[in-house]
């Protein structure tokens, strides 16, 4: 499957799951906690429910806004946002369409590419060594050691004797 390159798909997504999850452990903070006596066993489920949903979704955005500022490690911020993710579940998941979105943003994090790789220059690896390049008898342009012939005009390449 091809990698991609621009990470705004993700980010959007990531950053609107991780919005549900924050305002699904307000919402529960705002409606279940009032009704509730404080300390009973219900009350304290309640708090640490809006409290992981309101952290979970913070991390969530968070790690979205580092994808969209350094996308140089997009597996781990992807991987980051999915188990943030799920986590979330703990705290009513962002009406479990943050869950899900989170998740969705998190795989598709992961099938982008670090950022300046794959930008169309190739990128050389400096521990191999490189053939030097060659001058063509023929047409005078140069080209990589390696080629069995000239690129340009097709004379085939002096070996050393």
């Amino acid at each position: 499957m091809p990698r991609l390159g621009s990470p705004i798909g993700p980010f959007f997504v990531a950053l609107f799951g991780g919005v549900l999850m924050m305002s699904n452990g307000i919402v529960t903070f705002i409606v279940a906690t009032p009704s509730l006596y404080p300390g009973s066993g219900a009350w304290v489920g309640v708090v640490g429910s809006g409290t992981a949903g309101i952290l979970t979704g913070i991390v969530v955005v968070l790690l979205a806004g580092l994808l969209a500022v350094d996308s140089s490690r997009p597996s781990s911020v992807g991987l980051a946002i999915i188990a943030f993710s799920l986590v979330s579940y703990l705290g009513g998941g962002g009406f479990f369409l943050g869950l899900i979105l989170g998740v969705a943003g998190g795989i598709w994090t992961l099938y982008l590419l670090p950022s300046g790789e794959g930008r169309g220059a190739a990128v050389e690896n400096p521990e191999l060594p490189r053939a030097p390049d060659r001058q063509c008898p023929h047409c005078g342009r140069a080209y990589s050691g390696m080629a069995a012939q000239c690129p340009f005009c097709g004379t085939p390449a002096l070996t050393a004797a």
